[in-house]
């Protein structure tokens, strides 16, 4: 069972297919037979809670969170995908994942759904009433596509507050959007008579951090490192859900027998 897991790991850090797994681990069809079982009975979730909550007692914290970060990502996915759509924000034709971290950077809970969907809408169905009960959540953080509608929802459902943190906007460039459209030539003008050219080296040393969120973006930097999730190579979206945990399953398991 041992060398499932492990297996189950070298694919989710490699991103090889199922077909090409070492001959070190188990034959492909023991492997992803365990892989679905886990993934339809909830298993990746519980051992992931598990390791979750004792690295938070050994990090010295409480068990569980009362406050999380919220984000999403876009990504590509292959022509087996059953779901996908386009998200006409970032230009991807793929799924968006969805993630909830706690200040930790660890993760509480995700869930995939085609990219066509706005964040406010796939956000919903991370939150159950099983999720709320288990995290006793009381404030969440979130970018600006989360406000309105989606606020009300957790304030009513599950009576969690949440914090709308906007990011700083350097004006040190003329916005794309100006620079594309015919239409608005004079706030063109406008904006470079009253904007100073600036370089490139000059911009990234204006660059700041957006308070709280940086977290939940080093998390989604931390999932993009395994191979397996540059892109969602998954038929279903509960098979990248499982990899995801799988990630971070892989991360905390580093971090609890790292040696001080």
């Amino acid at each position: 069972m041992r060398d499932i897991i492990n297996g189950l790991l070298y694919i989710t850090k490699t991103g090889c297919q199922w077909e090409y797994i070492p001959k070190d681990y188990p034959p492909k069809s023991t492997v992803h037979y365990y892989f679905n079982k886990w993934t339809i009975d909830g298993s990746w979730k519980k051992i992931h809670g598990s390791l979750r909550r004792k690295l938070r007692v050994q990090s010295g914290r409480d068990p569980e969170p009362s406050a999380g970060i919220l984000d999403s990502q876009s990504v590509k996915t292959t022509e087996l995908a059953c779901d996908k759509g386009f998200d006409g924000g970032k230009k991807v034709k793929g799924r968006k994942r969805q993630i909830l971290v706690d200040v930790m950077g660890l993760l509480l809970g995700v869930k995939i759904h085609p990219a066509n969907i706005h964040d406010s809408v796939g956000a919903k169905d991370i939150f159950s009433p099983d999720l709320c009960m288990s995290h006793p959540l009381l404030k969440i953080w979130a970018d600006g596509g989360y406000q309105g509608e989606f606020q009300k929802f957790l304030k009513k459902r599950y009576d969690i507050a949440v914090e709308i943190v906007k990011s700083i906007k350097y004006r040190g460039r003329v916005p794309k959007r100006y620079q594309i459209l015919p239409k608005d030539k004079l706030q063109l003008e406008l904006f470079k008579f009253i904007t100073p050219k600036i370089s490139r080296e000059a911009e990234l040393k204006n660059f700041k951090i957006v308070k709280w969120r940086w977290i939940v973006e080093r998390t989604l930097a931390w999932l993009s490192r395994n191979r397996r999730l540059s892109k969602d190579y998954e038929k279903k979206s509960e098979s990248g859900e499982s990899f995801c945990y799988l990630a971070m399953t892989r991360l905390m398991l580093t971090r609890l027998t790292r040696k001080e």
